[in-house]
């Protein structure tokens, strides 16, 4: 993270880092034909399984927003995006979280966020293509530290 702009309130800073994806797709199918109106008896069931697997660590740019609201209380707002096409593979990763936190001591404290991450894949490989994607939104109640 790099603060580029602080003040006795408030801080806004850059952030970067890597998201280390690790997937594996796996799809499998069973067939099974049927005789249609009055036709010869007869069955056809074929099985199609396929995986691929895929390890990728991915830089992750962002802003981040601290404001104090008393010298006991913060807001933070943050949001991390990242677009990619790397060969038959294209993807985005979006990220946004909003959060309040509340020292009760000089070092301790408790926070509750709500946040969003979303992730899409497409792969247009001659073995496999198609889509993925992974959303959750969510609320966090925790606790922290600070030196």
């Amino acid at each position: 993270m790099y603060s580029f702009y602080q003040s006795d309130n408030l801080e806004i800073a850059l952030t970067g880092g890597i998201y280390w994806m690790q997937t594996e797709f796996k799809i499998a199918a069973a067939g099974f034909i049927e005789p249609v109106d009055g036709m010869a008896s007869f069955s056809f069931q074929k099985n199609y399984e396929d995986k691929t697997s895929m390890n990728a660590p991915l830089p992750l740019f962002g802003i981040s927003l601290m404001y104090q609201i008393t010298p006991d209380w913060n807001l933070n707002l943050a949001a991390r995006y990242l677009s990619v096409e790397v060969g038959d593979y294209d993807g985005r990763i979006t990220s946004f979280d909003l959060g309040t936190d509340y020292f009760f001591t000089d070092h301790f404290g408790a926070g509750l966020s709500i946040g969003t991450f979303d992730i899409e894949i497409k792969a247009d490989r001659s073995s496999f293509a198609g889509e993925f994607s992974l959303s959750y939104r969510g609320v966090q109640i925790y606790l922290t530290y600070k030196r």
